[in-house]
């Protein structure tokens, strides 16, 4: 679908600003006391911002996307009045109607202007500073981390950032993993699309990033952007290119691997996290892992989803398709990922790249509650508009710098 003329770049610009600006530097607590007040008023800016660009003409996808995205609100509705606990979380229904006013927006007619481009670059690099001021345990860093972006509870950003795990403001070494892949795959095809060697070192220095995660997610995104990589490099150019690709990408992960004390053989370490009871798929989804009341609670109660409703034998966040199970049924697990795979072969030039998305989305959702993720939901338009944007480059043959 060729893209519509007419949207103010300045304009573009400013969402750039916001969807960059909150999904990564908002605050989540204020000297180490979590906040949930900022979250709120963060999804207030959300809906505004979604609201605005529904509001214009034919700023909405409409059609079978609409569909979806209303039944998502319907069947969550539906089963909190059915529910089988008394107990309602109202404040649950918010990254839903969010997540579904997202669904329907158009963002094909957005251009990816200069000072937006700039601005990602820009961000990237700070991310990459950062991330490396974690990994060397630089105190102020740490300090810093923890006083504004503490999140779920009040111990775990310390552990991450005492363990020399680069999280930044995203909490977890699970969530960053996916940012940190989206980051450089983002810069990867920025690369591919004639935009500057900039980009490419940035993607290789994320891969770097994401081993020093030492988690699952973080080991097989770091495994997915090394092989976009190198096929990349073999399929358009020569052998001694890729093989130097290879060596650059051995040397990034050796230079923060040697400045972390998980100096032990990768192996070793990749070991431990696929066998953790705390972490990877055993730790979610085995008998005795975090998912199991709820798998239990879904095989008893197929149809009787909870909505809103809320029991602490329950868990909430550790994986996309079971919070939804849990919450509407099948009817709320289709609704969502079917209106985010319309959202994204709507809004995207590349078809090839939308099939793409929606499968990484769709594979980290089975770790968390990725979709649901106030974060997520601002980065993601940016995402769209990014490729887009980088999209046009590559069409229009754009020559590498």
């Amino acid at each position: 679908m060729p893209p519509r003329r007419g949207f103010p770049p300045r304009l573009a610009t400013a969402l750039a600003v916001v969807f960059l600006g909150v999904c990564l530097y908002y605050p989540t607590s204020y000297q180490k006391r979590i906040l949930i007040d900022l979250v709120g008023a963060a999804g207030a800016l959300l809906l505004l911002t979604l609201v605005a660009l529904l509001a214009r003409r034919r700023g909405a996808l409409g059609g079978v996307s609409l569909v979806a995205s209303v039944s998502s609100i319907v069947v969550l509705l539906a089963a909190t009045l059915f529910s089988p606990f008394t107990e309602i979380t109202y404040g649950a229904a918010m990254p839903y109607l969010l997540l579904a006013l997202l669904l329907t927006v158009r963002l094909d007619d957005i251009p990816l202007t200069g000072l937006g481009d700039g601005l990602f670059t820009a961000v990237s690099v700070v991310n990459l500073a950062a991330g490396v001021l974690v990994v060397l345990r630089t105190p102020v860093a740490l300090e810093f981390l923890i006083a504004h972006y503490s999140t779920a509870y009040p111990e775990l950003v310390p552990y991450m950032l005492n363990e020399a795990k680069p999280v930044l403001t995203f909490g977890s070494h699970s969530i960053a993993g996916f940012f940190f892949y989206l980051f450089s795959h983002l810069n990867f095809q920025a690369y591919r699309s004639g935009r500057g060697r900039r980009h490419l070192a940035i993607a290789l220095f994320y891969i770097g990033l994401l081993l020093c995660l030492t988690s699952f997610t973080a080991y097989v995104a770091a495994a997915v952007a090394s092989l976009q990589l190198i096929l990349h490099f073999q399929l358009h150019r020569s052998m001694l290119t890729a093989i130097t690709a290879s060596l650059i990408l051995l040397a990034v992960g050796t230079m923060f691997a040697v400045q972390a004390d998980w100096i032990a053989p990768l192996a070793v370490s990749l070991e431990e996290v696929m066998k953790s009871d705390n972490n990877g798929f055993v730790g979610r989804y085995s008998s005795s892992g975090a998912m199991a009341a709820n798998l239990n609670f879904i095989a008893e109660n197929p149809f009787s989803p909870i909505g809103m409703g809320f029991s602490n034998r329950l868990f909430y966040g550790d994986s996309g398709p079971i919070e939804h199970m849990t919450r509407g049924s099948f009817p709320l697990v289709l609704a969502i990922y079917g209106g985010f795979y319309l959202f994204l072969r709507r809004n995207l030039r590349s078809s090839k790249e939308a099939h793409f998305l929606f499968l990484a989305y769709l594979a980290f959702e089975i770790g968390y509650s990725n979709l649901n993720y106030m974060r997520t939901l601002f980065f993601l338009p940016f995402v769209v508009i990014y490729l887009n944007g980088v999209g046009r480059d590559a069409i229009a043959g754009r020559p590498h710098a």
